[in-house]
């Protein structure tokens, strides 16, 4: 059995045509129709290109897609008033693209920050990080967060029994009941947490009037 189509000898493929004919019926509703139809014309309606898509030529269908206009001029200075500079990327300068970047303004200079450091009782000036650089340069040390829970016990030992080397209480020269003390506090410097030069020595009355505990 051949194909249905007068002059086709191919073999038989589907609903009475061969494989060629059948396609051109799946996809034309005609098995002797080439094309479907078209209802744009073969060049762009812009200029003179061969047609790519939305009335297009790849060119101006490009900058529709991305500009949402087809006849966006990318333009040589940045878009921001009063300012020369050279384009760099998004119709923005390069200084002006990295502030968008960082901020998400362009206009922005600076994050807004407090003006002085965030931690209680320090009125020295910000200097990162909500901290002044005092503070800030304390706090750099190594993380401890990928410790064991016997590693980081181990550690706080270690780091007792070299506070307890001093035997006497700072504050009233009593050895008995020593307690180890952190200088700046763990809460809110973990990362001085084992640190020896963070640490003194006090019996429990001192330490616990250090932390305002009443008896």
């Amino acid at each position: 059995m051949g194909c249905g189509v007068d002059g086709c000898d191919s073999p038989y493929f589907g609903l009475g045509f061969c494989r060629k004919h059948y396609k051109r019926l799946k996809r034309n509703g005609d098995p002797l129709k080439l094309k479907r139809n078209i209802h744009h014309s073969y060049t762009c309606k812009l200029c003179d290109l061969k047609y790519y898509g939305k009335g297009y030529c790849i060119k101006h269908y490009n900058k529709w897609r991305i500009h949402g206009d087809p006849l966006f001029i990318k333009s040589n200075t940045c878009s921001i008033e009063k300012c020369d500079r050279q384009f760099y990327a998004k119709n923005l300068c390069s200084m002006h693209y990295e502030r968008l970047k960082r901020h998400g303004n362009p206009l922005i200079n600076k994050r807004e920050h407090p003006d002085k450091c965030g931690l209680i009782g320090c009125d020295n000036k910000f200097y990162c990080k909500n901290q002044c650089m005092y503070h800030y340069n304390l706090n750099i040390q190594p993380k401890f967060g990928n410790l064991t829970s016997h590693q980081l016990r181990n550690k706080k030992d270690a780091w007792r029994k070299l506070i307890h080397n001093h035997k006497k209480c700072v504050n009233c020269g009593s050895s008995s009941n020593p307690n180890a003390h952190h200088i700046f506090y763990k809460k809110y410097y973990p990362k001085l947490q084992f640190n020896e030069n963070n640490g003194i020595l006090l019996c429990k009355k001192c330490h616990l009037e250090t932390h305002n505990f009443k008896f």
